[in-house]
């Protein structure tokens, strides 16, 4: 394990239950290969002791897919290059799964965190060299109203479409501090800014025989993490969020549409409410 880059659980958990989406393609499968999951085995666990382990990783794996895919359709709409900013990117391999797609479309990806991710961008040059080039790494606090200004600083392009990726935040964000995150990132048009933003949904608007999965699933990562109860929202309010910063939602997707759209079929979510993760996507 000594050269491997080790995890903090709950990261270390979510690229273990999405370990199925990554080995569908080789660049990502090559780069999880350099990756030390271990502190997550108590949570991976008890997941399997819950009996939940194999629907999550479904739901994991959903949550890969469509962040990809909403990512590329912003990309492919629009009429120039995009520039993407993936904040508190953590070690997902988001940037490579992109660039591997639409490197020609994409002037940089911007990868953001409050700690500094050496360590990735190491593994990105060793496996990846050529995508590597477009991707910049930056220390940046995602609450700070400066943000922004600071993006602006290191080369990011106010007159490209940028698309903001929020994946895995808002669980552990205050409804207020989101609000005041987003209206940091409202652009002067109200359509330059596109964000991809996923969110877990209250238990009782979670289909009844999903609920009892979901607070367990809840559960192991607060009892293991030593966190307060994760933020929900429901649609409805994720939506008023960006409306109430002349923003508009594209885009809702529950892990039933995204199991339909990425299979054709829906087996393992058939209600329209069965996951614990939603997804929207709104110009702001």
């Amino acid at each position: 394990m000594r050269d491997k880059t080790a995890l903090a659980p709950t990261a270390a958990l979510v690229i273990d239950l999405a370990r199925n989406f990554y080995a569908e393609d080789e660049l990502t499968s090559e780069y999880v290969k350099h990756l030390d999951i271990s502190s997550a085995q108590a949570m991976i666990d008890e997941h399997k002791r819950a009996g939940i382990y194999a629907l999550t990783q479904e739901l994991i794996s959903h949550r890969k897919f469509i962040i990809q895919h909403a990512v590329l359709e912003g990309i492919r709409s629009a009429t120039e290059d995009s520039q993407i900013v993936i904040l508190a990117a953590g070690q997902a391999p988001l940037a490579l799964e992109l660039l591997s797609r639409e490197y020609n479309r994409i002037d940089k990806v911007y990868e953001i965190d409050v700690t500094t991710l050496d360590n990735k961008q190491a593994i990105y040059r060793k496996i990846a060299p050529a995508l590597s080039s477009k991707v910049l790494f930056l220390q940046d606090d995602i609450r700070s109203p400066a943000l922004l200004k600071n993006l602006q600083k290191t080369g990011l392009n106010p007159a490209l479409l940028t698309i903001f990726v929020i994946e895995g935040i808002t669980h552990y964000m205050t409804e207020e501090e989101l609000r005041h995150m987003l209206a940091d990132l409202v652009s002067a048009s109200h359509r330059q800014h596109l964000v991809v933003i996923d969110f877990g949904p209250p238990y009782d608007s979670i289909a009844p025989r999903i609920r009892p999965i979901a607070r367990e699933a809840y559960r192991i990562i607060e009892d293991n993490c030593y966190l307060e109860p994760m933020t929900k929202h429901t649609a409805d309010e994720m939506a008023a969020l960006f409306q109430s910063n002349g923003g508009s939602v594209l885009h809702h997707y529950t892990a039933h549409d995204i199991e339909k759209l990425r299979t054709g079929q829906n087996q393992v979510f058939p209600e329209k409410n069965s996951g614990w993760l939603e997804y929207v996507v709104a110009y702001i």
